[in-house]
């Protein structure tokens, strides 16, 4: 009786050890357990950098909820406009999404202060590299926008390629392409000199251990990559909801309120009908303001 009871008690006190175990590392490390559970090397996953996006972001996560193994957030600790609140929200209800606070004010690219002396700890490298770690070496990472919507089947489809293209070997360096679309007023328009965006290979998708570290520049970070062959995927993937800020950041001759007529141009039927398809429906289950923009052409 006594070697019964032992043997009972051991086996309860296993148990309540697994359980401990297993609800420790579910609240305290999600990232690496979540990475556990598939191999690595098969692994993309999104990596989103998130701040002041809540007109883009709900839609945004929507898009590729499917898509990817994870989806891995980091936000400053700043204030912000609500964005952090949603993504609380919506990553709470989904096993593979994890949010990682950077406990520092982040400079935003184009920002005056960089041009001086700063604490690198207030860069945007800083801020890359600290989301960086929450990946393993061979996890492929994902670049993703919050202030792009991506349409989810044509995501699907490069990444489809992507993994055709990788049996052999890893040493890619992959780019997605999207329309470089933004608001002026109550309208969406497309970028005339650059309807593309991410030929400049801002999109990346890259394994962990070929992407080595960002470093800062001048006006914003800049990744080092090991040597690896480059494939751009020109079938865009995503329409870019750039706000006034981001606008006047890059093209510092224009102003949302009132674009040259020569740097814009509206939608073609085709991009009408794509957006309509796989944009327009996840603004309105959102209920983002954007719902109602007018598109170019009509």
């Amino acid at each position: 009786m006594k070697y019964l009871i032992g043997s009972l008690s051991f086996l309860l006190v296993l148990f309540i050890f697994v359980i401990g175990s297993l609800l420790f590392s579910r609240f305290f490390y999600h990232g690496q357990k979540e990475i556990s559970n598939l191999n690595p090397d098969h692994k993309f996953s999104a990596f989103l950098r998130v701040k002041n996006e809540i007109n883009t972001i709900e839609a945004c996560l929507n898009s590729i909820e499917t898509v990817f193994d994870r989806i891995v957030i980091i936000h400053s600790n700043e204030k912000d406009d609500g964005t952090n609140a949603l993504m609380a929200k919506w990553c709470a209800k989904r096993v593979h999404c994890e949010i990682h606070e950077y406990p520092y004010e982040v400079i935003p690219q184009h920002d005056p202060r960089l041009k001086g002396r700063v604490d690198p700890k207030n860069t945007l490298a800083a801020y890359y590299n600290f989301g960086l770690g929450f990946f393993h070496p061979e996890e492929w990472i994902v670049k993703i926008d919050a202030d792009q919507i991506y349409m989810t089947e044509k995501l699907k489809q490069a990444l489809g390629k992507i993994k055709n293209k990788i049996k052999e070997t890893d040493r890619y360096h992959f780019f997605l392409t999207g329309w470089d679309t933004f608001v002026k007023k109550d309208e969406l328009v497309l970028n005339k000199e650059r309807p593309l965006k991410g030929i400049d290979k801002d999109q990346f998708i890259v394994k962990q251990k070929y992407l080595y570290f960002f470093k800062q520049g001048e006006f914003w970070e800049k990744g080092v990559f090991a040597k690896l062959k480059h494939v751009v995927f020109f079938e865009p993937v995503f329409f870019h909801f750039a706000d006034k800020k981001y606008m006047e950041n890059d093209y510092k001759y224009i102003r949302t309120d009132d674009l040259s007529p020569s740097f814009i141009k509206p939608l073609n039927k085709t991009q009408i009908k794509e957006y309509n398809k796989y944009i327009l429906p996840l603004l309105i289950k959102t209920n983002s303001p954007f719902k109602n923009l007018k598109l170019g052409s009509q």
